[in-house]
């Protein structure tokens, strides 16, 4: 498998963060965040390795949960069929099972002044996005 990484907009130059704040271009940093996330290999720690038996059972495989050089992420390897779909909001990205179902919900913040990252479990699948 090779490993797609998230972006760290913290570590971005000064001025190229000066130049994202200076012509409102914040919202295009986080879609931009929110499209790595459904297209990279990774997941919040944040909300994963704390819940790690329950993702376990549905199949999530995490990979690297104590080597990663990004304190918000970690690669982890998803069943097959699995996919992230990113919603209408640039912060919310849903985990989708190979049959449709919304398995969790994927919270990302790339702002480069406040980056942060959650993923929590839906309790019933059914129950549709938050």
């Amino acid at each position: 498998m090779t490993k797609k990484n998230i972006s760290d907009t913290t570590k971005l130059s000064p001025e190229l963060n000066f130049a994202v704040a200076a012509t409102d271009a914040v919202p295009v940093q986080e879609r931009l965040g929110q499209l790595e996330v459904a297209s990279s290999t990774q997941l919040p720690v944040k909300g994963l390795l704390g819940q790690r038996a329950r993702w376990e059972a549905f199949g999530v495989k995490i990979l690297d949960d104590t080597k990663t050089d990004d304190p918000l992420f970690c690669h982890v390897e998803l069943p097959p069929g699995w996919q992230k779909v990113p919603r209408d909001h640039a912060y919310w990205t849903d985990l989708v099972d190979a049959e449709g179902t919304v398995r969790a919900e994927i919270f990302y913040k790339a702002a480069f002044y406040d980056r942060r990252a959650h993923v929590h479990l839906k309790d019933d699948p059914k129950e549709g996005p938050a």
